[in-house]
């Protein structure tokens, strides 16, 4: 019940706190901001009692209009629910491809190093040097590599599923990498455990004893891809203006640059609700004992 209470406290922090930024970039440019946002029917009187607001009686018109979020209209007219909608289902469909290539690419690396011991250094210094590479000249790395090298993947758009492979890699070697790290020292610890000792005088297959170990992490497992998942989402923003991906990253970058502020803060309310929602499924996993 606690947690409850924490986590509904924290999303009601976060909420506020959207508000009062989408009000401030309202209120740092006046005049064509306020334009823009009344309508091409604003009267000048309209724009003139905008401008003498402060920043306080902005907050509360923003408060007021928050009863007709559903009739809410971007810049151009639409609605914007359901761009949000339909960018949102673009975004998910990259961080389910991007988690399905992540969990391929921990598991090779993991079967790999507790396989062939002699590559565990050098996959070591992969991962690391994967990680610690800026993620937008990773993702040029890759458009080089399988669409200007070898041609053998389109290097944007989302009008097909094959397009989505190159921006799920850019984000999957990342979380994929990191996972390896994780379970990595999970089972090195695990190596002294009573269980995995037993298992081997019991003259169990390395395989068997890695299935052990792997079981027993479980926990740990899901907490990380929880958290994971939460980055994955948060991470399409560069991704998706990189690789021309028309989710909620790219939405977000669009309406930040177009000062559509109502399409801005829906955006932002999706992603943090999503993070959000991430990390109370995490804080519900309890360690294994």
């Amino acid at each position: 019940m606690k947690s409850l209470i924490h986590a509904l406290l924290h999303a009601l922090s976060v909420f506020l706190l959207l508000i009062l930024f989408t009000v401030f970039l309202q209120h740092l440019r006046r005049g064509s901001s306020e334009t823009a946002l009344m309508g091409q029917r604003t009267k000048i009187v309209s724009i003139e009692q905008q401008n003498v607001k402060s920043y306080l009686e902005k907050t509360a018109d923003f408060f007021h209009r928050l009863k007709e979020f559903h009739h809410w209209k971007t810049l151009r007219g639409s609605s914007v629910i359901e761009q949000v909608v339909s960018a949102l289902k673009i975004t998910l469909l990259l961080v389910i491809v991007s988690f399905l290539i992540s969990i391929f690419w921990a598991g090779l690396l993991i079967f790999l190093a507790h396989h062939y011991t002699f590559l565990r250094n050098f996959i070591t210094q992969l991962v690391s040097a994967i990680n610690t590479t800026p993620i937008f000249i990773l993702g040029i790395f890759l458009i080089y590599v399988f669409s200007f090298l070898l041609n053998l993947l389109p290097a944007g758009g989302d009008d097909a599923l094959i397009a989505y492979i190159l921006p799920s890699m850019a984000l999957a070697l990342k979380s994929g990498g990191r996972f390896f790290i994780l379970i990595s020292e999970h089972l090195q610890a695990l190596e002294q455990a009573n269980f995995i000792i037993n298992a081997r005088a019991r003259g169990l297959s390395h395989n068997r004893v890695l299935l052990h170990q792997l079981a027993a992490c479980r926990n740990s497992t899901l907490s990380f891809w929880f958290i994971e998942l939460a980055g994955l989402f948060s991470g399409a923003v560069i991704i998706e203006t990189l690789f021309s991906v028309h989710g909620l990253g790219n939405l977000l970058i669009f309406s930040l640059m177009q000062y559509d502020l109502l399409l801005l803060f829906t955006t932002l309310l999706v992603v943090s609700i999503f993070v959000l929602f991430s990390n109370l499924l995490q804080a519900q996993l309890k360690p294994v004992e």
